[in-house]
């Protein structure tokens, strides 16, 4: 029923347009507009295919370790900030996240769910993401231990 609607109405528009709106002078040009639309399409250039690929989404890697992407803040591991340094950006509509990696290297830096219904939004990384495996002070408690033959066995 409701295409049958959308039909007459497309129908009733186009037959408005040919019998008034392109059919008639034109006040101001003094042209009929069917007329002058036929003489122009003569001049008319298709548009050119781009001859370039398509430029992947790229963003700077804030001082504070975020990246910014649709009006949003989305943070990558501590430490991923250099001068200059830019975060590739990868969208997957269908699974609604969006992945940053090191434009450089390609290296995966973090996944994050893809905001679309708020802007101006902080994203963080979630607290239980297996960000910082081991510590330094876990490595260099290894270390100390492992010189002094674990002291006898204790396991701190």
């Amino acid at each position: 029923m409701l295409y049958l609607i959308e039909f007459s109405i497309n129908s009733e528009g186009l037959a408005w347009l040919d019998r008034t709106a392109n059919a008639k002078i034109h006040d101001t040009t003094k042209m009929v507009p069917d007329y002058v639309f036929a003489d122009e399409v003569k001049h008319l250039k298709a548009d050119p295919l781009l001859s370039e690929p398509v430029l992947p989404k790229t963003a700077a890697i804030r001082k504070s370790n975020v990246v910014p992407y649709r009006q949003n803040r989305y943070e990558v591991p501590k430490g991923t900030y250099m001068p200059g340094r830019c975060a590739r950006i990868e969208v997957d509509e269908t699974e609604r996240k969006v992945r940053f990696y090191d434009s450089n290297t390609s290296k995966f830096l973090v996944e994050h769910m893809l905001e679309t219904n708020e802007v101006g939004r902080f994203i963080q990384i979630p607290k239980n993401a297996d960000r910082f495996k081991e510590t330094k002070y876990d490595s260099l408690k290894v270390k100390v231990l492992d010189g002094f033959g674990r002291l006898g066995g204790y396991a701190w």
